[in-house]
């Protein structure tokens, strides 16, 4: 680290006194150094490492001794001690210099301070070889042992600057001087007094004077009544008058002597001063003077105060006059206060004059105040005039204020006129106030002649109105009786005479006319509101005009706009915009744009160029665009833009687009191009699109959009599209969209909704076409549609029919509420009604089928003269003529035959139904008989319900190959069944489907069924001669109660039955074959006897 040291030292050498003073010897030769240095220009503090060299001389040669370095030296404050010793034989009365080295404790090289420093004198008293033998030595040898001892001797401590060594009762100590002789002053002084007692000074009534060199410096005169005068400084100064507690501190000389003549007068210093005036004060200077009481003169030349309690600071020449007590000037040079409390700060030649009681002129040169309560706070040459009070000059050159509390805060040449009472000017050249309460603000050679007016700044602007304002600008004029009316700024702007609350914003060259109360032109160049226009208004632009006599007029900005010049207009507006144009109206606007006119009162030109509103076409609106134009009469019109577009109808519109025209009342035009609606057209709209036309004549009608299309007939619809058409008289029709669609003459209440070359002919009334394409309605047709599709058709004459939709669909003429919802060349023959064919296709129904339905399918068919007939779907299949409430639900290649009423084929292949109420279903089942139901399997076998394979009318015939099975219950597990060949049924028996099993009385049941009537007998509803065997279920409940109830008997009960009667007999025979066995066997056993009695009888004989 570098460091600046800047060494300062005071060398004070002592001499150790460490040793005792039993013999007369040389000292040690160490001794005390005292310095101080600064670090970069401070006191240096802390820790330093110091380097002492000794040289002999005060630059350059070699070192005569040391270095000797003491490290961690304390510093405070920049003093420091060390000790030094640079060995015996050194110090023999040759002159030597001190140089030394500091750095920072802890590294770093030395930096030698500059200069080196002298020793002197001596650091020590050197011992002298003969001192011991000199006639006037006292040896230690010949002082008496006891009389000094070695203790006494040893003060303990160094002496401090001026103390003696004395003797005080047994000891030798260190004391001041004044502790050691009698009561006299001593030249270090005394300590120990007495204030009041111990004094220096006279007790008699005579003057003490100190003298210096011989000459008096200091008299102080004995005390008269206040106080004794002090007199200082040349013989010359004097207190006279019988003043007495005068103080003259110094100065003076024998030619200009400073003199006080007044009781606690007092003068600080300087020459020639005097103070004439009870406890006035003269701090200094030359020549100042004061004649009245509690005065003060700081200093300066020549100053002079003449009314009490004034004060001057000092500078040259100034003057507080008799007549201006608590007046004051800070300096300056040739100032004056002549008026009570004036106050002067300094500058030159300003004056206060008599009668302007607390006034002030804070500095400058040759300021004046001439009235009471006023203010010049500097400048050159500024006035406050007589008959200005309280009126202030903040500073500036040559201004003046006469009017009563006005203010010029500066500037040059500036006025605020006599009578000009409250008005201000806030800087400037040259302007001038000649009303009260008026202001300007700044600026040059500006004019205020109004009361409360005011001209901001800016160059020459003039305001010549009550109440009036220019901000600023150039040569900006408000007129007489302008009052309240306002000019921002710009140049050369003018508010005519009698224009009452007008204003101009800025601009340049603007103008507002005579007695155009209250109008406004907010900025811009040359734009002018003419004479008598009251209350309009330009907000800016370039040559803008409102005409004479046209009130309550707007034009916001733009060039060359003009309303009202041509003829009168009132409270019109144009926004902005070029060579706009309103004339002869009241009430419209237009917004902006280039060469729009408006001559129809409320009326509107949002913008654009070359847009006009003409005579009476009132509350008539143009949005913008170019080349648009509402004719003469045509009133609550409107334009909203575009191009070209014309508009001659009363309350019609065109929203826009180019080249459009609407020729009646109400009438509409959105947008688009070359659109027209023509004369007669009223209420009638075109959207947009292009070449669109609502003909003549024909109202309420729309054309939404698109292109070429075209509405021959009132309260009809074009949504768009191209090349649509409505043809005359086709009231109330509607085409939505599309291309080349047609609804055609007479064709009332009809509807295209789009697509293309769909036709809705001649007198088709209340027809309509969804879309698709090439779709035909033919004439005469009533209410009916074709909903979309390909060249389908609805052939003439027809009533309430529909087509869906689809290719090739065709409904006959003259047909009566008949539909085809789709598909592919599906037919209804001529004459059919409330019929349908769903979907599918090759559908045919061939006419005059009433009531029927064909759902869907393939070349299915239903014939003449059928009703209530229907076709599910399915493929080729076919009712034929004259068939009533037939069904085929689908399947292929079904027939229901001709004549069959209420046939059914729910679907299948090539079944067949050939009489009424027949029901063939499955495969090649015919059901030939009347009621008869047939089902036939998949095998294709031919199944009839006439013989042989079935039982002729109604009957009931199925052909199942697989057999048959039928379930009783949800979980089938109980049931009966026909098993493939069998000709029997079996029912369901199995164990785990039985429950509450029960034994029975075989014999029991057996008795029963003995007892049982069982009689032969036929159904009521078989013929007599079929006839059956068994018992009634009413018996056969009775007897065994089993069964649902007690007129059936269920085949399982009835085996049941059966078999526990069997087991019954079995039973009972059995019993019996066992009796006979015992009876035969005890016959035999008796035969056996009979016949051993017989052979005994043999054997005998």
């Amino acid at each position: 680290m570098k460091t600046k040291f800047k060494f300062a030292a005071g060398v004070l050498l002592f001499a150790t006194l460490g040793l005792p003073l039993s013999t007369a010897r040389a000292q040690g030769t160490a001794f005390t150094y005292q310095g101080r240095f600064n670090d970069a220009g401070n006191a240096a503090n802390g820790s330093y490492d110091l380097t002492l060299t000794l040289f002999a001389t005060n630059s350059g040669g070699s070192a005569v001794a040391g270095p000797l370095t003491n490290s961690a030296t304390a510093l405070t404050n920049g003093l420091f001690m060390v000790t030094l010793d640079f060995g015996p034989g050194l110090f023999t009365g040759t002159n030597y210099w001190l140089e030394i080295g500091a750095r920072t404790n802890g590294g770093g090289a030395f930096v030698t301070l500059s200069p080196r420093q002298r020793l002197a004198p001596t650091p020590y008293a050197i011992y002298s070889a003969s001192a011991g033998s000199a006639s006037q030595a006292v040896l230690a040898s010949n002082v008496a042992v006891g009389v000094i001892s070695a203790p006494q001797l040893n003060t303990l401590a160094p002496p401090t600057n001026g103390e003696l060594l004395g003797f005080f009762g047994a000891s030798l100590l260190w004391t001041n001087p004044s502790s050691a002789g009698a009561a006299g002053w001593l030249l270090p002084g005394n300590a120990g007094t007495t204030p009041g007692l111990d004094f220096v000074g006279t007790t008699d009534n005579k003057a003490l004077q100190l003298h210096v060199n011989g000459g008096r410096a200091l008299r102080l005169e004995p005390l008269v009544a206040n106080g004794p005068n002090l007199i200082g400084g040349a013989p010359a100064n004097s207190v006279g008058g019988g003043a007495d507690a005068a103080t003259i501190a110094g100065g003076g000389s024998a030619a200009s002597p400073n003199s006080i003549t007044a009781n606690f007068g007092a003068i600080g210093g300087g020459r020639g001063n005097a103070v004439n005036g009870a406890e006035s004060t003269i701090g200094g200077g030359k020549g100042n003077a004061i004649a009245a009481q509690d005065a003060a003169i700081a200093g300066g030349i020549n100053n002079a105060i003449n009314d009490q309690y004034s004060a001057i600071a000092g500078g040259n020449g100034n003057n507080i006059g008799l007549g201006a007590p608590y007046s004051a000037i800070g300096g300056g040079s040739q100032n004056s206060v002549n008026a009570n409390a004036g106050t002067v700060g300094g500058g030159s030649g300003n004056a206060v004059f008599v009668g302007a009681t607390n006034s002030t002129i804070g500095g400058g040169i040759i300021n004046n105040v001439k009235d009471t309560e006023s203010t010049i706070g500097g400048g050159n040459g500024n006035l406050i005039a007589a008959g200005a009070p309280r009126s202030t000059i903040g500073g500036g050159i040559n201004n003046s204020a006469g009017g009563v509390e006005s203010t010029i805060a500066g500037g040059n040449g500036n006025s605020v006129g006599a009578g000009a009472s409250d008005s201000t000017i806030g800087g400037g050249m040259d302007n001038a106030v000649n009303g009260s309460g008026a202001t300007i603000g700044g600026g040059i050679n500006n004019a205020v002649n109004a009361s409360s007016a005011f001209v901001g700044g800016g160059l020459a602007n003039v305001a010549n109105a009550f109440e009036s304002t220019v901000g600023g600008g150039i040569q900006n004029i408000i007129a007489t009786n302008a009052d309240s009316s306002t000019i921002g700024g710009g140049h050369q702007n003018k508010i005519g005479d009698d224009s009452m609350f007008s204003t101009i914003g800025g601009g340049g060259g603007n103008n507002i006319g005579d007695t155009a109360s209250s109008s406004t032109i907010g900025g811009g160049d040359r734009n002018i509101v003419d004479v008598s226009s009251d209350h309009s208004t330009i907000g800016g632009g370039q040559e803008n005009r409102v005409g004479s006599s046209s009130e309550w007029n707007t034009i916001g900005g733009g060039m060359m706009n003009a309303i009202g010049v041509s003829n009168n207009a009132f409270t019109c507006t144009i926004g902005g915009g070029s060579g706009n144009r309103v004339d002869n109206s009241a009430g419209s606007t237009i917004g902006g744009g280039d060469d729009n006119q408006a001559t129809a009162s409320d009326s509107t030109i949002g913008g654009g160029d070359n847009n006009a509103i003409n005579t009476n076409a009132i509350e008539a609106t143009i949005g913008g665009g170019g080349g648009n134009v509402v004719a003469a009469d045509a009133s609550d019109s409107t334009i909203g833009g575009g191009i070209n577009n014309v508009v001659y109808g009363v309350q019609s519109t065109i929203g826009g687009g180019t080249n459009n025209q609407v020729n009646d009342i109400n009438a509409t035009i959105g947008g688009g191009a070359v659109n027209f609606i023509g004369a007669g057209a009223g209420d009638s709209t075109i959207g947009g699109g292009y070449h669109n036309v609502v003909n003549e004549g024909i109202h309420d009608s729309t054309i939404s959009g698109g292109s070429f299309n075209a509405v021959g007939g009132s309260w009809c619809t074009i949504g768009g599209g191209s090349d649509n058409s409505i043809l005359t008289s086709a009231y109330s029709s509607t085409i939505g969209g599309g291309d080349h669609n047609l609804i055609d003459t007479n064709a009332i209440e009809s509807i295209i909704s789009g697509g293309y070359a769909n036709v809705i002919d001649t007198n088709a009334v209340f027809c309509g076409i969804g879309g698709g394409v090439s779709n035909d309605v033919q004439a005469l047709t009533i209410a009916s549609a074709i909903v979309g599709g390909f060249t389908n058709t609805i052939q003439m004459g027809n009533t309430y029919s529909v087509i869906g939709g689809g290719f090739l669909n065709n409904i006959g003429p003259a047909g009566w509420g008949c539909a085809i919802s789709g598909g592919t060349a599906n037919m209804l023959g001529p004459g059919c009604s409330n019929s349908i064919v769903a979907a599918g296709q090759g559908n045919v129904m061939f006419g005059v089928d009433g009531l029927c339905t064909i759902s869907g399918g393939d070349a299915n068919g239903i014939a003449f003269n059928c009703s209530e007939c229907t076709i599910g779907g399915g493929t080729q299949n076919k009712i034929f003529v004259s068939s009533t409430n037939a069904t085929i639900s689908g399947g292929f290649a079904n027939t229901i035959g001709p004549g069959v009423t209420y046939g059914t084929i729910p679907g299948g292949f090539s079944n067949f139904v050939t009489a009424p109420l027949g029901f063939a279903a499955g495969a090649t089942a015919k059901a030939a008989d009347v009621g008869s139901f047939v089902w036939g399997d998949s095998t294709g076998m031919l199944v009839s319900s006439s013989p042989p394979t079935g039982l002729g009318p109604n009957s009931w015939t199925v052909h199942a190959s697989g057999g048959f099975n039928f379930w009783t219950d949800e979980a089938m597990t109980v049931g009966a069944s026909l098993p493939p060949g069998s000709s029997s049924w079996t029912f369901a028996s199995d164990r785990n489907v039985k429950e509450n099993v029960r034994p029975v009385d075989g014999r029991a049941v057996f008795e029963k069924v003995a007892a049982l009537p069982i009689s032969s007998w036929n159904y009521k509803t078989q013929d007599r001669a079929i006839r059956h065997l068994g018992p009634m279920a009413q018996d056969f409940a009775a007897a065994f109660q089993v069964g649902e109830d007690d007129r059936h008997i269920s085949t399982v009960d009835e085996g049941g039955v059966a078999l526990a009667a069997i087991q019954g007999l079995n039973q009972k025979l059995e019993a019996a074959t066992k009796a006979k066995d015992l009876e035969i066997e005890a016959l035999k056993q008796s035969v056996a006897e009979l016949q051993k009695m017989v052979q005994a009888l043999a054997e005998r004989k």
